[in-house]
C-alpha cells in the first residue's frame, strides 16, 4: 500500500526533500535506501511513497484477525483475551492483525482512550506483552498517569500470574530457578543456566524463577497439562525454563517441542492491586486443553 503526491519544490534530492517535509533522518533512512534518496526530485514529479512512512507511529482502524472477547472493562481498564497467533500490537501502520488494531476499530471512545497512551510508543496502553504464540489475558490500561505507576511499580503491583502449559513428558510440580540470555541473530532464542558464572562472558543474563502449581499426567501421550505461577515475566522465561528441565511446551519447536497446530502455553489469570484495590481478570485456559485432558475444568489452585 502506497500513497501518491506531486512534488512542487525546487531540484533536489529526495532525502533534503523528505528532511523538509520534518522526517527525522533516521526514520528516512529505515524505509529507504541511499540510492534511492541521492535520486533528484524535479519539480512536478508524482512521488509515490509507503504509506508506513507516512503513517509512521500511527494505527490503522482495520483490523482483520480472529475475533477477540473482552474479558473486563471499566473506566481504567481493558482486559482482552489474545488470541493465538495474534500480535499485542503493530510495529508499521500495514500490519491489520494486532489487538491494537482492534482497539482502534472501535467506534467506542472508552476503548479509543487506549490510543492515547504513551503514544511515541508502540505498545500504547499495553501493561506487559505476550509472545504472538501465547493467548489469553493482556491487560490495557486507559489512563496515562494510571499506566505510569503500574509499568513502574510492575513487580509490585501485578500479585498474580498464572499460566497454563501443555509440555512434553511427566512432569512435577516444582520451583525452576536459573539464568537467562539471549543468543543468536537478534537475540531471538534464549538460553538457560544454573548460575551466572555460566553465562558467557559477551552476553547479559537475567534471574527468573517460575513454580509449578499443578500437574496432571497423560501417560498415553506423555504431556502434562500444568499450571504456572511465573514471577518476573522475562521474554520466553516460561518456554525456556521448562525446556531447560526436559518439559518443552507442545508446539514450541524453537526450544526442542514437536511440532503441533499451536504453542499450547495460555496466559490464565492475572491479578493486580493499586491503591487498596484487588482486581482479577480471568481467561478460561482449559478448553484449549480439554482435547488432552477429560474433567480439567475441576483443576483449581490456591489463591
Amino acid at each position: 500500500m502506497n500513497t501518491q503526491w506531486t512534488y512542487l519544490g525546487n531540484e533536489v534530492p529526495l532525502f533534503k526533500v523528505l528532511q523538509d517535509l520534518g522526517y527525522s533522518q533516521n526514520k528516512i533512512k529505515l524505509f529507504f535506501g541511499r540510492n534511492d534518496l541521492n535520486n533528484i526530485v524535479k519539480k512536478k514529479t508524482c512521488l509515490t511513497l509507503p504509506i508506513d512512512f507516512f503513517n509512521y507511529g500511527l494505527i490503522s482502524p482495520c483490523y482483520r484477525g480472529s475475533d477477540i472477547e473482552i474479558l473486563y472493562q471499566d473506566q481504567n481498564f481493558l482486559v482482552l483475551d489474545k488470541p493465538y497467533n495474534v500480535h499485542g500490537h503493530p510495529l508499521l501502520y500495514s500490519e491489520e492483525n494486532t489487538c491494537l488494531n482492534f482497539i482502534r476499530s472501535s467506534s467506542d471512545s472508552e476503548f479509543l482512550k487506549i490510543i492515547q497512551v504513551d503514544k511515541n510508543k508502540a505498545e500504547r496502553g499495553m501493561l506487559y506483552r505476550l509472545d504472538q504464540e501465547t493467548s489469553g489475558v493482556l491487560v490495557f490500561c486507559k489512563d496515562q498517569e494510571m499506566h505510569t505507576h503500574l509499568r513502574s511499580e510492575f513487580q509490585t503491583v501485578v500479585k498474580e500470574k498464572i499460566y497454563g502449559a501443555l509440555v512434553h513428558g511427566h512432569c512435577v510440580c516444582d520451583t525452576i530457578s536459573s539464568w537467562i540470555y539471549f543468543t543468536g541473530v537478534d537475540n531471538k532464542k534464549a538460553h538457560s543456566v544454573i548460575t551466572a558464572s555460566q553465562i558467557p562472558q559477551d552476553k547479559k543474563g537475567q534471574k527468573g524463577q517460575i513454580e509449578i502449581v499443578h500437574s496432571t499426567y497423560l501417560e498415553k501421550d506423555n504431556l502434562s497439562f500444568i499450571l504456572i505461577k511465573l514471577k518476573e515475566g522475562l521474554r520466553h522465561q516460561i518456554r525456556i525454563q521448562l525446556s531447560m528441565v526436559g518439559h518443552p511446551i507442545l508446539g514450541d519447536s524453537l526450544y526442542g517441542a514437536a511440532k503441533a497446530s499451536r504453542l499450547f502455553l495460555h496466559a490464565h489469570r492475572y491479578r493486580l492491586e493499586t491503591n487498596g484495590i484487588s482486581k482479577k481478570f480471568i481467561s478460561n485456559t482449559y478448553p484449549l486443553f480439554e482435547k488432552y485432558f477429560m474433567g480439567v475444568k475441576n483443576i483449581s489452585y490456591d489463591d
